[in-house]
């Protein structure tokens, strides 16, 4: 029995694209079986090879090149008594037609660039091959990631915390091997949600626009209010200055901060050099939710 299709991604080597193309295949696609190209017992010395009605993919290496190699349905095979290796072979060579096959070789003529589907060691005067003469250890799916290439090995039914790290409901924790929950991230929402409708909902309670010099300190006296529950907000024109001896102006800034209930300070910041520079005009805002 033989497959009912059999083809080669090139039937012969040629240049330009072709050659360009499975040039760079080789560097990124593993050579292996992609899917299909199983190996069974059929009963005496012979195995079947393939997917009845399906398809068999495997690319194959050959020099610096690497080849697609398609099947549909099952090949059989005779073995020999002794050590066989059935492989999956493509020869690329210049101006000459691609070779490929699929095929039973004495398992010490196998080189790198064959692709293992079995092994098989059958000892003298045996009639029917047994399951135990079979070895697929070497046989390499390479449409599946290697054991070395995986990151994790996920335990089957294992959840993503039991893989990955640990969650955590804290909103305060520094930790950077933790996840936050979706408890933690409602809460912190919240709390910021709470803080905008603070700051939606506080009423204004004095304002103004305060120049002061610069390092120094203006006090300004407010209506009182409830130290726990109110806050300050401030801006600052930039001071303007003179011009130095290579054109670059100095500024200084100012700050505003609420120091008791009945007072807020304005404060300049310092001056650079002895460079003359305008004070700054410190705009600011007492809000409360009392």
């Amino acid at each position: 029995m033989n497959f009912d299709d059999f083809s080669v991604s090139v039937p012969s080597r040629v240049q330009a694209l072709t050659q360009s193309f499975n040039r760079i295949l080789r560097g990124i696609v593993p050579a292996g079986i992609q899917q299909g190209f199983g190996v069974s017992l059929a009963g005496g010395l012979m195995v079947d090879v393939g997917v009845a009605g399906d398809e068999s993919t495997a690319t194959v290496g050959s020099g610096k090149y690497l080849l697609t190699v398609q099947a549909i349905g099952i090949k059989t095979i005779t073995l020999p008594i002794g050590s066989s290796t059935i492989v999956v072979e493509a020869i690329y060579i210049d101006n000459q037609p691609t070779t490929f096959d699929v095929k039973q070789i004495p398992t010490g003529n196998v080189t790198a660039e064959h692709v293992i589907l079995a092994d098989f060691v059958i000892p003298p005067a045996t009639v029917t091959i047994a399951a135990g003469m079979m070895d697929l250890t070497r046989r390499f799916n390479a449409g599946f990631a290697k054991a070395s290439q995986v990151l994790t090995n996920v335990p089957l039914g294992a959840k993503f915390t039991d893989t990955v790290r640990a969650i955590s409901n804290s909103v305060t924790s520094t930790s950077t091997s933790t996840s936050a929950s979706s408890a933690a991230v409602k809460t912190a929402y919240d709390k910021g949600d709470e803080a905008m409708l603070l700051i939606n909902s506080a009423r204004v309670v004095a304002r103004g626009l305060t120049e002061v010099a610069g390092g120094g300190k203006v006090t300004i006296v407010i209506p009182a209010v409830d130290m726990d529950k109110s806050f300050i907000i401030d801006s600052y024109l930039n001071g303007a200055a003179s011009l130095t001896a290579s054109g670059s102006p100095h500024a200084i800034s100012g700050t505003a901060r609420l120091i008791s209930a009945t007072q807020v300070e304005v404060e300049g910041g310092k001056k650079i050099g002895f460079h003359n520079s305008v004070n700054p005009k410190v705009n600011w805002t007492v809000l409360t939710n009392d």
